[in-house]
């Protein structure tokens, strides 16, 4: 039993976190960066950042502009929330377009051996790798939404457009600071 414990450990720490970064590390291989998003903005921290983003949306908008479109505040959220899945769906995809599979494959069997690959494909349905999945998906799902608002931002910032911040970070937010560091 201490054995397959220290293998699995070990494995976890040389094997399935750098196949997490072969993807990215915000998401894990087969994992669709649109719904990985939508599930992070269904958590209580995104629908935070949702709202704040929703209000940063507002407060930048011309009210004459939104009347004579008959935006409601309720819309532009919305508008806000469809935008940053779009924007993030892209740029995980482009962040595991960096990545080179083969290359991967290969350092992979040559760090931990020729039956890496099979053993971490067994440790896919391991019981205590996917309870350890279950504990960190609420971490990694702020991660994510966080990696997106704080690229969002520099955007922002770089482009000189005059919507305020919403990551925590960037926005000195205390009440999403708190949401970020519960990982709700």
């Amino acid at each position: 039993m201490v054995f397959r414990e220290l293998v699995v450990g070990v494995l976890l720490a040389v094997v399935v976190v750098p196949s997490a970064h072969a993807q990215s590390p915000l998401q894990m291989p087969g994992e669709q960066p649109g719904s990985l998003l939508r599930e992070a903005f269904g958590s209580a921290y995104g629908q935070s950042l949702a709202d704040e983003f929703g209000k940063a949306l507002r407060n930048a908008a011309d009210p004459a502009c939104l009347d004579s479109r008959k935006v409601t505040a309720n819309e532009l959220r919305q508008r806000g929330l469809d935008l940053m899945v779009k924007w993030g769906t892209r740029m995980l995809e482009q962040s595991a377009a960096l990545i080179d599979a083969k290359a991967y494959e290969a350092q992979l069997t040559a760090a931990a051996g020729q039956n890496a690959p099979a053993e971490l494909a067994r440790l896919e349905d391991d019981a205590d790798v996917r309870r350890y999945r279950e504990i960190e998906r609420p971490i990694r799902l702020t991660a994510v939404l966080d990696a997106m608002f704080e690229q969002f931002d520099h955007y922002v910032m770089i482009g000189k457009m005059k919507i305020a911040p919403v990551s925590p970070l960037a926005s000195g937010n205390d009440a999403l600071l708190s949401k970020e560091a519960r990982g709700i």
